[in-house]
């Protein structure tokens, strides 16, 4: 961990060097493929909706904690343009609080998950040290595990799709070596079942990453 988090701090060195080195031309070559590697923080939004009539007495929010992943996102160039993408995760471990209900039913338990993005993006500024980017794809949620917090408790999550938003930049350290910074926003929702009954929720977290980009 203590490797990766130097390894991030100097490829945000490197990109933040790169910003004042605007006469310098692209160091990286034409490439086909692209593949980027790095670190991302989830960070989701503290609720979501739940209609009344989809739980017997309670119409909680729901809280996941935030988490810090390791992200991989590899695509091709159709074009010196446009590009499209696929991008996954380790799959993180995240706990579930439930919100405007009795304590004794408030914590279900974690649930453990990973999200497959596939997405188009956009490019600016092609030929110059920076490349910012704008994309947009589509998410498909995997539930993996989950684990209720009691013997008895009920914990069930379905699979499901989501639409996402992309933004970021990529700059030239080496030939064919760079460095990125990008952010997803996800709008999505999911069949959740506890022990006070089904809802669906909706959760829509920005997904922040940095790290090393490759051409080739």
């Amino acid at each position: 961990m203590k490797k990766l988090i130097a390894a991030l701090a100097l490829s945000c060195a490197a990109f933040a060097g790169v910003a004042h080195a605007a006469d310098v031309g692209p160091v990286m070559e034409p490439k086909d493929w692209f593949v980027h590697v790095g670190a991302a923080g989830v960070f989701y939004d503290p609720g979501f909706n739940t209609p009344p009539a989809r739980l017997a007495a309670f119409n909680p929010g729901l809280q996941l904690g935030n988490n810090i992943t390791g992200v991989v996102e590899a695509g091709r160039y159709f074009s010196d343009q446009f590009s499209f993408s696929i991008a996954a995760g380790i799959p993180p471990t995240t706990d579930i609080t439930l919100t405007g209900v009795p304590a004794a039913v408030a914590n279900p338990g974690s649930v453990t998950f990973g999200s497959f993005i596939l997405g188009g993006q956009f490019h600016f500024n092609t030929e110059g040290q920076i490349r910012p980017y704008l994309g947009a794809g589509v998410a498909y949620n995997v539930v993996f595990s989950t684990t209720p917090k009691a013997p008895n408790a009920v914990l069930n999550i379905d699979n499901g799709f989501g639409a996402v938003l992309q933004a970021g930049a990529e700059a030239d350290v080496a030939k064919n070596v760079g460095v990125f910074v990008d952010v997803k926003k996800m709008f999505a929702s999911a069949n959740v079942t506890t022990s006070i009954g089904p809802s669906n929720a909706h959760f829509n977290p920005w997904i922040i990453s940095a790290g090393v980009s490759f051409r080739f």
